[in-house]
């Protein structure tokens, strides 16, 4: 995986300011990387900066103890010790610097001082972590934090304001997560293939829910959205194919492309008044669907939004509608009923399997993408 332009930036700049330092108070850049002799580490008091890059690579290293005096750990500095299973860091520090603890397989668990604002990019990537509490005081959790890493729970406080892109993508062993009130925003494939998530409760605090932040969550049963939410952005639910139920808030007022599609667990769904437009491929492929309710305040429904919904016998198209876009319901065993007052009927009159059909593109058929790094 490769690391972003401001990382690769910093470790440049980190290579030069090395050469100047010579105050007894640093541990500096690369200092002990790659030492393979080096079981125990128990840092002097007085050491107040650990240079990036550090101990990176020691991978006989099993423990570390900080002295409290310790206030700023750089970047890399424990990446790819794979055999750290303890660490006692120092209650004055301000963040969890990037790619930190990026593949400490064996570091089961950590506590994280009540002094850290922010986890920063890829701190905890691919790390063996069950368990970690993040304090009351930690606002930022910095894109791909936890990715791919062993966590089972996690409860993120109120004090962080946004979940970054991919902070919790593929931890597949995730069952349990709570949002605490005064999150606001859950970013993009946020929780994307989190294959053992069953369950999520989002707060009335948050206003976005990102594209593909719940993808092939294959284990979730049910999502309750809160009133407040204004956005739930494309593909946040495509591929949760246990989802039985889901509440769609009457802030949205936009049902974006493919947010449920595939969502072949679902079986109805009521789409609130206020919702006023139905992208294209949102419903494709809901297989279990067997009712829908459009309100009147829909206006478009887009080309197959209910294609492929097997199941889906009867709908009312409502007076308020105006257009339907092609293919909208094709595949479905349906009977339409259209309020004469419609102003376009649009692509409808497919209501059964057919031996032809159109061939879709490859956007059409394209599954949600599996999350991937920065370059």
């Amino acid at each position: 995986m490769k690391k972003t332009k401001q990382a690769r930036d910093f470790y440049e700049q980190l290579m030069n300011a090395s050469k100047r330092y010579t105050k007894q108070n640093t541990i500096f850049f690369n200092t002990y990387s790659k030492r393979t002799d080096l079981k125990t580490i128990r840092i002097a008091d007085g050491i107040i900066k650990i240079e990036s890059f550090a101990f990176n690579g020691c991978t006989s290293l099993e423990s570390v103890v900080f002295p409290n005096s310790v206030q700023d750990i750089g970047h890399c500095v424990f990446e790819g010790c794979t055999n750290l299973k303890s660490v006692v860091l120092p209650h004055g520090i301000k963040e969890i610097g990037p790619w930190m603890f990026n593949c400490c397989e064996n570091l089961r668990s950590i506590v994280i001082p009540e002094s850290v604002r922010a986890i920063r990019e890829c701190a905890f990537k691919d790390a063996g972590l069950v368990s970690i509490l993040i304090p009351d005081g930690v606002e930022t959790i910095d894109s791909h934090a936890f990715v791919g890493s062993t966590l089972t729970s996690v409860v993120i406080p109120g004090t962080v304001k946004a979940i970054g892109k991919s902070a919790f993508s593929t931890c597949a062993g995730l069952t349990s997560v709570v949002i605490s009130d005064g999150v606001k925003e859950i970013g993009n494939n946020a929780f994307s293939y989190c294959l053992s998530l069953s369950s999520i409760t989002i707060p009335d605090s948050v206003k976005t829910i990102g594209n593909s932040a719940f993808s092939g969550c294959y284990g979730l049963i049910s999502a309750i959205i809160p009133n407040g939410v204004k956005k739930i952005g494309a593909n946040a639910f495509d591929g949760c194919s246990s989802l039985a139920s889901v509440v769609i808030p009457e802030s949205v007022k936009r049902i974006r492309k493919r947010t449920f599609s595939n969502c072949k667990g679902l079986t109805s769904v009521i789409i609130p008044e206020g919702v006023e437009t139905i992208e294209r491929s949102a419903f494709e492929g809901c297989s279990g669907l067997t009712s829908i309710v459009i309100p009147k305040s829909v206006k478009t429904i887009d080309a197959k939004a209910f294609w492929g919904c097997t199941a889906l016998s009867s709908v009312v198209i409502p007076e308020g509608v105006e257009k339907i876009k092609g293919n909208a319901f094709e595949n479905c065993n349906l009977s339409v009923k259209m309020n004469p007052a419609t102003k376009q009927r649009g692509y409808i009159t497919k209501t059964k399997k057919t031996k032809k059909t159109k061939k879709t593109s490859d956007e059409d058929q394209k599954l949600p993408g599996f999350p991937e790094l920065d370059s």
